[in-house]
């Protein structure tokens, strides 16, 4: 399996990463977030979501939002 670098990486690359670091399924960081699973699982396949949805995902798994921002530039 090829492995990106963090710079090659999509904000929803880098989302599903540090969720699967954490060992965490879908449907456990829909119970810390209170964001559904299918809106999480549309931020790692880089759809549309809302700003607040990243927000509070970001901040369960302990991700600054600049470096989610950076990231695709």
């Amino acid at each position: 399996m090829c492995r990106k670098s963090i710079e090659d990486m999509s904000a929803g690359d880098y989302l599903r990463l540090h969720r699967e670091r954490k060992n965490l399924s879908l449907r456990q960081l829909e119970k810390i977030t209170g964001v559904p699973f299918s809106t999480i699982s549309r931020m790692e396949q880089n759809n549309d979501t809302l700003f607040s949805s990243v927000v509070l995902v970001a901040n369960a798994l302990g991700i600054s939002l600049d470096t989610i921002a950076d990231l695709g530039k």
